[in-house]
């Protein structure tokens, strides 16, 4: 479909490049890489080229969990 994601700051890794997800998927763990001070994920959704915004994709339950 055109979508490309990107993480960093990952501890570890469980997909690999090209592999589909499905919902409730682990895609990776977060970690403390980048010089940062904390644990933290960054994380993005492009279609093509262009960012968009991923909550659209995500069902209330997921988007409120904490």
């Amino acid at each position: 479909g055109g979508y490309l994601s990107l993480y960093g700051h990952t501890e570890q890794i469980f997909k690999s490049v090209g592999e589909w997800v499905a919902p409730g998927d682990v895609i990776a763990t977060v970690g403390d890489s980048g010089g940062e001070a904390r644990p933290e994920l960054y994380f993005e959704l492009r279609k093509g080229s262009r960012p968009v915004d991923p909550t659209k994709f995500m069902s209330s339950e997921a988007a409120s969990a904490d």
